[in-house]
């Protein structure tokens, strides 16, 4: 298992969670919550992570996140997958496809 925490955590499209973490297990997103702390064994990749049922997502060149999101939320089923942004960005801050990666073990 790999645990992952970020600054946000977008749920869904009415829930981000502020400072949480991401569990992955066999590239598939087994548990995410939000912390108020430190926590032992966990990366901190900062920036946004994404939770989306939609495994290869058919990402644009160049987007908002706010279009990012609705790309990856397209599905409202459970999530199975973790998408991380690298960047601090506002949800109409423009961000390059390769700013956003599938988490993995």
């Amino acid at each position: 298992m790999r645990r992952i925490g970020a600054n946000r955590i977008v749920c869904s499209r009415t829930q981000v969670l502020t400072l949480g973490v991401v569990e992955i297990s066999d590239c598939y997103l087994s548990n995410f919550y939000a912390i108020d702390g430190e926590l032992p064994q966990t990366e901190w990749f900062g920036g946004t992570i994404i939770l989306s049922s939609i495994k290869h997502a058919d990402l644009p060149t160049c987007a908002t996140m706010e279009q990012i999101i609705n790309v990856l939320m397209y599905d409202d089923s459970f999530p199975k997958y973790a998408y991380h942004i690298s960047t601090e960005s506002s949800i109409k801050q423009i961000i390059t496809k390769s700013e956003v990666t599938m988490l993995c073990e």
